[in-house]
């Protein structure tokens, strides 16, 4: 299932603290059970991107230097803008 794009410009629209609300609404639905099994699926994807990226797959940032950047930007007030490799 997909959120229009109606629906989600209209949540997109919603001051901060309305999304932020909604935001939990929508994680405090998910029971215990499927929290579960998304909990054990995102703990694969993270295995199976540590294995591409140990096998050389998979090409990394260097993690210092993305927090260098994020630093720089939070220092001068800049948005802070996310590019990977």
């Amino acid at each position: 299932m997909t959120l229009s794009s109606a629906v989600a410009s209209q949540v997109f629209s919603l001051p901060a603290t309305e999304r932020f609300a909604l935001a939990q609404q929508l994680l405090d639905s998910i029971d215990e059970t499927e929290s579960a099994r998304l909990d054990d699926e995102f703990v694969a994807e993270l295995k199976r991107r540590r294995q591409e990226m140990l096998a050389g797959q998979e090409i990394v940032g260097d993690w210092r230097a993305a927090l260098a950047s994020i630093e720089k930007s939070l220092d001068e007030g800049d948005e802070i803008e996310c590019t990977y490799p």
